[in-house]
């Protein structure tokens, strides 16, 4: 499946990814174990699956998507020996949703593209903050923060379901402390939780309201 997603034709690199996202899924009751018969692999699926997304031909197959989808969903399996290297990994995926921000002269092709790529690595960021422990994403929170903010503030991003579901995930990790964001985040929740138009947007913004008043809660 490795060489697969590294060599192979769109089609085959993105049936690959589907495969490893669905070999990810039978270990979906064994992420709280000490390990798992994934973690040997682990390392080296995600760089695999990382540099596949990344290839010039990744809107071909649905080769992108399916790449992206793996990795979400083999951070969410991954057992307790791996938490180290996920939280090593945080930053490699900062970078890349940085890099989203710095495309420029984007035609609407170009537009849906990077909407497409933000809310995919917004998928990863909410694994990672479900998986990783809390000393760790620490540190690492204020830029986070900062980039799914600035996704929400482009008003025509399609990304606004994956970022709120992102924000929740990091209040439930930080719990407490995500307090400090709540001045920068509450105009954006506001702007969800009025978006009829938009029901689905709407509804994960209740979802990251009620997510966020429970960890904060007393504060």
């Amino acid at each position: 499946l490795d060489a697969k997603c590294k060599e192979g034709s769109p089609k085959v690199a993105s049936q690959a990814a589907s495969a490893i996202f669905n070999l990810a899924q039978a270990f979906r009751d064994q992420n709280e174990a000490e390990t798992n018969p994934l973690s040997p692999y682990m390392k080296v699926l995600l760089t695999t699956l990382l540099q596949s997304a990344e290839r010039p031909d990744g809107d071909e197959a649905n080769l992108r998507v399916a790449c992206m989808e793996a990795i979400s969903e083999l951070i969410s399996v991954a057992a307790r020996d791996q938490r180290d290297m996920l939280g090593q990994s945080l930053p490699e995926f900062i970078n890349r949703f940085s890099q989203t921000f710095s495309m420029s002269g984007l035609n609407e092709e170009d537009k849906n593209r990077r909407d497409q790529i933000q809310g995919l690595l917004c998928a990863v960021i909410q694994s990672l903050y479900r998986q990783v422990d809390k000393p760790i994403l620490l540190p690492m929170t204020d830029n986070v923060m900062q980039l799914l903010l600035q996704v929400l503030s482009n008003k025509n991003s399609n990304s606004h379901e994956e970022c709120f579901s992102a924000i929740s995930a990091i209040s439930d990790a930080l719990d407490a402390d995500f307090l400090k964001y709540m001045d920068a985040v509450t105009p954006f929740l506001v702007a969800g939780l009025r978006n009829s138009e938009a029901y689905q947007v709407c509804i994960v913004a209740v979802g990251t309201v009620g997510d966020i008043s429970r960890n904060i809660e007393g504060k």
